[in-house]
């Protein structure tokens, strides 16, 4: 069980109080399940509208398109570099 600091933070994040989530899990189940809202219907259009300003406000990428090495150390193979060539377009 966790410590009462991090059940209260466990519940807060879900919503839920200390009682209600000790309780047999089929109880929870149904409790929470009684709970459920469904997303809101203008959701998706809001988060399109979000993502449509954002595109608009964006700046053009064109001078970073080309190729680029890129150095890291291997994981798969220990005191290794490996050399990797992305491409931007």
């Amino acid at each position: 069980r966790p410590a009462r600091a991090n059940m209260r933070r466990i519940c807060d994040f879900f919503g839920v109080t200390e009682a209600e989530i000790l309780l047999d899990p089929s109880q929870f189940q149904r409790l929470v399940s009684v709970r459920n809202r469904p997303v809101a219907a203008d959701a998706p259009s809001l988060a399109m509208k979000h993502l449509n300003a954002i595109y608009a406000k964006s700046q053009n990428l064109d001078r970073y398109v080309g190729y680029y090495y890129r150095y890291f150390y291997s994981f798969s193979v220990a005191g290794r570099i490996t050399k990797f060539l992305p491409v931007i377009y």
